[in-house]
């Protein structure tokens, strides 16, 4: 038994090589980046940029792979079962992981994904607000006045939106339970449908939207609706003007939707640490920077160990939500 632990260590030495070597040889051929959405929209651009930033760094082409269908769930399975050797890559979101967990309250059954066991968590790459978007003739025009109004009036008001169990859906409800406020929800298939309703202010008179989405509305359409503030994390640099409703709740941060990298569980460490540094390195070219900033997209890096923790924390928070909040409506 002595000699046996006193060998361990060598063992571990010699097993170093061979791991560095791995990640020295990484990647041995293009990188498919897939891609839960139809080619368009903020999530494909992004993956577009990333992928030809990361391509000069890593030496090989990054290919963007789009698996629209099933709320990014085809796309997340795709990854969660291919080889596990980081060839094989996925551009996720927080969206992903609560479809995760809609899907398993939904249905009743424990699912072939997990949140978390199913991917190795490789980088954060941004995070982009989302806003609480109004008619003009709701009362209130920013954060405190807006909490006001509703907390004056529970349950007169409804809001709208992109569907029942999305982020804006429970981001909405974990904001509601903060501030103690009461709203009834009803849900849309899109902006697309939401915003013709907003803006007649006969259906409804709040949504929640992604934030540049109802800027760019609310500046072309000649103040037919106005953005009261931003739902969670830090002011938007290009509307600084807007405050964020985590000024008013401590610890309400993850009510935006991240956009991240993983991989498929089991992918050595050295390889899924090279893939964060390529990630890293794609955050600062210009070219995405710029194109970010256009969408009220912030760059944000966290590595695989960080990553994975603060997934872990937005699973437990949004799982209870889940377990708790109507998914049948």
């Amino acid at each position: 038994m002595l000699k046996a632990l006193l060998t361990m260590p060598l063992v571990a030495l010699a097993l170093q090589p061979g791991a560095a070597a791995a990640a020295d040889a990484y990647p041995q051929k293009p990188v498919r980046l897939l891609v839960g959405f139809s080619p368009g929209g903020n999530i494909d651009e992004s993956a577009r940029l990333l992928a030809t930033a990361m391509s000069r760094d890593l030496g090989q082409q990054v290919v963007v792979d789009n698996r629209p269908g099933a709320s990014t769930l085809i796309a997340a399975d795709a990854v969660a079962n291919a080889p596990p050797d980081g060839h094989t890559l996925m551009l996720a979101t927080t969206s992903t992981l609560l479809a995760i967990l809609v899907q398993k309250k939904t249905s009743g059954k424990p699912g072939t994904l997990d949140p978390l066991k199913s991917f190795a968590m490789v980088a954060s790459v941004g995070r982009g607000p989302f806003v609480i978007a109004a008619h003009p003739s709701f009362p209130a025009n920013d954060v405190d006045g807006f909490i006001a109004e509703v907390r004056a009036h529970p349950g007169k008001y409804f809001y709208a939106t992109s569907g029942v169990g999305s982020q804006h859906h429970l981001g909405m409800e974990l904001l509601m339970r903060n501030l103690g406020l009461r709203m009834t929800h009803v849900p849309y298939k899109g902006a697309g449908q939401i915003l013709p309703d907003l803006m007649s202010g006969q259906q409804i008179k709040l949504a929640i939207m992604s934030s540049v989405a109802a800027r760019n509305v609310a500046e072309k359409e000649g103040g037919r609706i106005k953005v009261i503030g931003i739902m969670s994390g830090p002011r938007i640099p290009a509307a600084p003007q807007l405050g964020s409703f985590s000024e008013r709740i401590p610890d309400f941060e993850d009510a935006v939707s991240h956009s991240f990298v993983v991989a498929p569980p089991a992918t050595p460490e050295p390889v899924v640490r090279r893939i964060a540094e390529s990630v890293r390195a794609a955050l600062k070219d210009p070219e995405l920077v710029k194109a970010f900033a256009s969408s009220d997209t912030m760059p944000y890096y966290l590595g695989p160990a960080e990553l994975t923790s603060r997934m872990g924390r937005f699973v437990r928070q949004w799982g209870q939500i889940v377990d708790t909040v109507n998914l049948q409506e």
